[in-house]
């Protein structure tokens, strides 16, 4: 792992971004669009690489399914329970009729920084395939998406805890120990998720 590769500019602003996110969401009203579209923009813009095929983006766009998605983060930081996946994307299906694994990972990941991203990058990665991408009947996709998480949360921490993880890790640690607000906060998991990111910041 190189150095330079975290140091870089960019990917710096990416952390500061997910920190902020991840620190304050439980505190403001998300559904005002504000908080993530402004001060996230960068993150979820790249979080979303899902959207920017044109066609996807304009399908979503007649469902709102963004504002769906923020008014179902906000509706959970009443509830006793820390929201899963499933649950996620179910309740999100059942708002938009469409059903979209990486937003429902957003939501998980909110309230349990050590579950990962659905996102493509990652997947590439790990060396995993999306086996529910491309199904149709939505009560399959939902399913299949559930065992694809699960394999991918198994994954990642698997690799996490590997001698090769644990090296990436600290070449992480061993660069922003001198930025101690930006350590804070950030489980290995998300280190790990990061640095799946970097071939997606490089292609920018």
């Amino acid at each position: 792992m190189n150095k330079m590769d975290w140091t870089d500019k960019r990917f710096k602003n990416e952390i500061l971004d997910y920190k902020y996110l991840i620190e304050n969401f439980k505190t403001v009203d998300v559904t005002d669009r504000n908080f993530f579209d402004n001060t996230g923009r960068n993150f979820q813009r790249i979080c979303n690489d899902y959207f920017h095929n044109a066609l996807i983006a304009r399908k979503y766009a007649d469902t709102n399914i963004l504002q769906k998605h923020y008014e179902l983060l906000e509706s959970y930081k009443d509830l006793p329970n820390t929201p899963d996946f499933e649950s996620a994307l179910r309740n999100l299906f059942k708002e938009t009729d469409i059903v979209v694994p990486l937003l429902a990972s957003q939501v998980a990941h909110f309230f349990n920084p050590d579950l990962p991203i659905y996102q493509s990058s990652v997947f590439d990665g790990l060396n995993l395939i999306d086996t529910a991408k491309g199904i149709k009947d939505p009560e399959i996709k939902i399913k299949e998406s559930c065992e694809v998480y699960k394999r991918l949360t198994d994954t990642i921490h698997e690799f996490r805890d590997s001698d090769t993880g644990k090296e990436i890790i600290a070449g992480f640690k061993s660069v922003f120990n001198r930025y101690p607000r930006i350590i804070q906060n950030i489980t290995d998991t998300k280190i790990i998720d990061f640095y799946f990111w970097l071939p997606t910041l490089d292609a920018e």
